[in-house]
């Protein structure tokens, strides 16, 4: 692979690795019942911003190569931290009934 392509190469890749990681975030968020009705807009609204984006091109087998990516990355976070649990209240989220 050339210079140019590999670095288009690894720039689709990271474009979409971040991108999915995006839109899994926004769909624990919206899935939490944690958003105040302003934040579900924001959330919607990004949501929808990074549906459109995925019209645009990209070189072959960089969604295989993304998504290994990931899965490393998540094996050793896990390895790490230990399983996250989907619906743990994170530490700089406030309690409503503090």
């Amino acid at each position: 692979m050339s210079g140019d392509r590999a670095r288009l190469f690894h720039a689709d890749v990271e474009y979409l690795r971040w991108r999915a990681a995006c839109l899994e975030t926004a769909d624990t968020l919206l899935d939490s019942g944690l958003l105040t009705e302003a934040g579900t807009l924001l959330v919607t609204e990004t949501v929808r911003e990074l549906i459109s984006w995925s019209a645009r091109p990209i070189l072959p087998d960089t969604k295989t190569a993304a998504c290994r990516i990931a899965d490393e990355h998540r094996a050793r976070w896990r390895s790490r931290n230990g399983e996250p649990t989907r619906w743990g209240r994170a530490t700089w989220i406030p309690s409503s009934t503090a």
